[in-house]
């Protein structure tokens, strides 16, 4: 903390913004690594402020490995937090608001050691065993995160990557209109889209009752790919409307549309289960109440 440090001999107690970065060590047991704070005696996670010149992810390797003793080989972010319930005074007076950025991770090495002057101890707790005294600050992070463990939403960097690209390939081929080629098969509609080394790919055939695939590759190799099935039930389909949902799909939902979305007499949704490893989903739409069209997906990444 030597920036804090030195604000604090120009300073004294007054309130500071502190930003910085924390890490969610997580092992094979899915347990995450929590510490006992030598200067509150709450549990939480490794992480500290940023020194002058660093990144967060610079910042969350630096002050892990400094408290921890292990090195972070890939972080993945989490969330953010800032704001008045960041606020908080030291046992000493020091009085800071925190704008913190907290990442998991996964993939690390390295030997636990603890920081002794911050530390008392740390180890890996399951969320059955979390210690009675959480850090107020830390506790919302760990809950969730082991809820998200739970659903196995916890995604690697070359994961999201992969998600963006669909995403983005998505709003340029099919629910675009645009990107369209040559058709691979008789009969078939293919669209194409390719951006820094990715390549898309979906090939449909049929019309009011429909069967497709798209694949994602990376440098040649398939990565992800998903097949579809569906069928227009009424004449009072949309294929405009369709297109509409299919370009609001999400990061947390980036298989076909949204959850849910509505124009006018028309209402899109669409379920899911499992997570972009491996998952299964079902799409509908409506107009005016009556059910016009569904779909049936599933797929997942390709190992």
């Amino acid at each position: 903390m030597g920036y804090i440090m030195d604000l604090r001999k120009e300073l004294g107690h007054r309130p500071l913004i502190m930003a910085g970065a924390c890490v969610l060590f997580i092992n094979e047991k899915n347990e995450i690594l929590l510490q006992e704070r030598a200067d509150n005696h709450y549990w939480g996670y490794p992480g500290g402020s940023m020194e002058l010149g660093e990144s967060f992810e610079e910042c969350a390797k630096r002050e892990a490995f400094e408290e921890s003793g292990l090195i972070a080989d890939e972080l993945l972010y989490f969330d953010t937090k800032s704001g008045e319930s960041t606020h908080y005074i030291y046992p000493n007076g020091d009085e800071i608001y925190v704008a913190v950025v907290v990442f998991l991770c996964r993939k690390y090495h390295g030997e636990m050691k603890v920081q002794e002057e911050e530390v008392i101890q740390q180890r890996f707790f399951s969320e059955d065993e979390l210690p009675e005294r959480m850090d107020p600050m830390n506790e919302d992070f760990i809950r969730r995160a082991f809820a998200m463990l739970k659903t196995g939403t916890a995604r690697s960097s070359e994961v999201e990557e992969l998600i963006d690209f669909r995403l983005l390939a998505n709003r340029n081929t099919y629910a675009a209109y645009s990107n369209e080629v040559e058709a691979s098969r008789p009969s078939a509609h293919d669209f194409k889209y390719e951006k820094d080394g990715y390549t898309y790919i979906d090939t449909y055939v049929g019309g009011e009752q429909f069967a497709g695939e798209e694949a994602v590759f990376r440098d040649g190799i398939a990565k992800y790919a998903m097949n579809y099935c569906g069928r227009v039930l009424d004449s009072a389909f949309s294929g405009d409307f369709l297109k509409e949902a299919l370009r609001a799909a999400t990061r947390e939902l980036p298989y076909r549309g949204p959850e849910h979305y509505s124009s006018g007499e028309y209402t899109y949704t669409c379920k899911v289960t499992g997570d972009i490893d491996w998952f299964q989903g079902y799409e509908e739409i409506f107009h005016a109440g009556t059910k016009v069209y569904e779909c049936f997906f599933h797929g997942g990444l390709m190992h």
